[in-house]
């Protein structure tokens, strides 16, 4: 009997060794097909019609949607969803012809309907102050496959619109929305980690990386540690306060890929309060942008991953008009402009007065502002005779500043558009009556003409110029000094393989695998 117990207790323990050695193996695989990307911020929830803007929260959308058409890494617009499209004469009616075979995570039927039903769920819970859904009259379900989007009126970046994240297609399964992408949500503990898992249903093929988990990590700076020391393997890049001299240090790291693309989308511009104080003045606006110089300020805090602003748009960006010229940086001209304005230093203090009030300048940036651009900006300016005040405030509160006009000059780091086209911003910030939020920054009858033809004019290269024009009044006017836009950098480890990110999307994460 003690034998048979032995010979027992010997197989109970063999079992008992094979089972931890083959379950540390197994953990040990799971962990290599697991994909770790740091953000900055968590988010608020995962419904694209109520959760709002927070970083990364387009990188995650785009891992768990699809949208009918998406912009890709040359800025054009091609089929996600849908194949193809067409759009009538007057321009009041979109027909799509879509994709056949695709399902939901869920294993609902991707079609017509669902396309139909999706925009009405967005259209009634949108939180997004102009919404698209809004300029949609009806949907008409033709065929399975064929989705009629009739419109109130014409709508030229209609097309683009559906480019951007706020617009996927989704299914509620039991009231939480579940979409056609490349991974679906498993587990979300706030404040740490976001879980997602290979959706086995894809439509474009099986992801290769099994579990993509998001981890929390506010500080940059930390963020970057944890790459380095391998305990995160990628990063979509967000404002660090030493962004050259990290992404310098990056390079040189054997295990490390640096990916950067030009962006068009991603601005800073200081915006002056036009309506009070000396920049009410266009010539003292003028001497401001003449005495910036915005080529330092670029080199200073993004080195070669930007491009330097002149006009309201990159360089880069389709709409912009080739040559414009800018405000050159001239000190000369710049104390010229002052002096014309009647700006003197009348008590030889180094500040520039004018009926007895100093050239004093309240400029309000926010703490997750890159604070040496605004140190920048004050020394310049220092030396036409201004004396620049820098005001730190929680993003809510320079927001508030600058509703109420308690700002001289404010810094914006602005996206410019989500979708393809920067219409949106245009409108919201420089169209008289639309956003109560920006009546201090510059406005005029013949911008508000040109704005409201964007949405009119269908044809491209029409559009285009309608484009610059705008851009023209606004540097005739010196509406705002254009500083730099800001390259979008993704950070991962070099074992990440068949990777192509681009600016403000992860979808491409389907075909990447992790080299062992």
């Amino acid at each position: 009997m003690r034998k048979v117990l032995k010979s027992i207790g010997l197989i109970c323990c063999l079992i008992a060794i094979s089972v931890v050695i083959f379950g540390c193996t197994g953990q040990k695989e799971e962990v290599k097909n697991e994909l770790r990307i740091a953000l900055p911020e968590d988010v608020r929830g995962f419904d694209p019609s109520t959760s709002g803007y927070t970083s990364g929260i387009w990188d995650i959308y785009s891992l768990l949607y699809d949208r009918l058409v998406i912009e890709d890494r040359n800025k054009k617009i091609v089929p996600q969803l849908a194949k193809s499209w067409e759009v009538s004469d007057d321009g009041l009616v979109w027909t799509f012809y879509l994709r056949e075979g695709v399902e939901f995570s869920n294993g609902a039927k991707f079609n017509a309907d669902a396309v139909k039903a999706s925009f009405e769920f967005l259209k009634e819970k949108s939180i997004c102050p102009v919404p698209l859904t809004k300029k949609i009259k009806s949907i008409e379900v033709v065929n399975d496959y064929t989705v009629k989007f009739v419109l109130t009126r014409p709508h030229a970046p209609f097309l683009a619109d559906l480019t951007d994240m706020r617009y996927p297609i989704l299914v509620l399964d039991n009231g939480r929305p579940v979409g056609t992408g490349p991974y679906v949500l498993k587990d979300w503990v706030k404040g740490k980690e976001i879980v997602l898992v290979k959706n086995k249903k894809y439509w474009k093929g099986i992801p290769k990386i099994d579990r993509i988990v998001f981890k929390i990590i506010p500080d940059p700076h930390t963020r970057l540690l944890a790459l380095e020391a391998g305990e995160v393997d990628l990063i979509t890049y967000y404002g660090s306060p030493n962004f050259k001299e990290e992404l310098q240090r990056l390079q040189n790291n054997p295990n490390v890929t640096v990916d950067a693309i030009h962006n068009w989308k991603v601005g800073y511009h200081l915006v002056f309060n036009y309506k009070k104080g000396p920049f009410s003045d266009v010539r003292v606006r003028k001497a401001i942008s003449h005495a910036i110089d915005a080529q330092k300020v670029k080199e200073n805090i993004v080195g070669k991953y930007g491009i330097v602003g002149v006009a309201h748009l990159s360089p880069l960006s389709p709409f912009a008009k080739p040559g414009i010229e800018g405000y050159a940086y001239d000190l000369e001209k710049a104390k010229n402009y002052l002096a014309e304005a009647g700006w003197k230093d009348s008590n030889n203090d180094g500040v520039l007065d004018k009926d007895s009030e100093p050239l004093h300048v309240k400029l309000v940036i926010t703490k997750d502002d890159i604070a040496a651009i605004a140190e920048m900006i004050q020394n310049q300016l220092q030396k036409v005779g201004a004396k620049v005040e820098i005001q730190v405030l929680e993003r809510g509160a320079q927001q508030t500043a600058i509703e109420k006009g308690n700002f001289d000059l404010a810094l914006f780091t602005r996206q410019y558009c989500s979708g393809a086209d920067p219409h949106l911003h245009f409108r919201q910030i420089y169209r008289s009556g639309v956003d109560e939020r920006y009546e201090y920054i510059f406005k005029n009858d013949k911008l508000d003409n040109l704005i409201d033809k964007l949405y009119t004019v269908l044809e491209p290269r029409e559009r285009v110029k309608v484009y610059q024009k705008i851009q023209e009044i606004l540097l005739e006017n010196a509406a705002a000094v254009y500083l730099f836009y800001e390259d979008h950098v993704t950070l991962y480890n070099k074992r990440l393989k068949n990777f192509d990110p681009f600016s403000g999307e992860l979808n491409t994460l389907w075909q990447a695998y992790l080299q062992k």
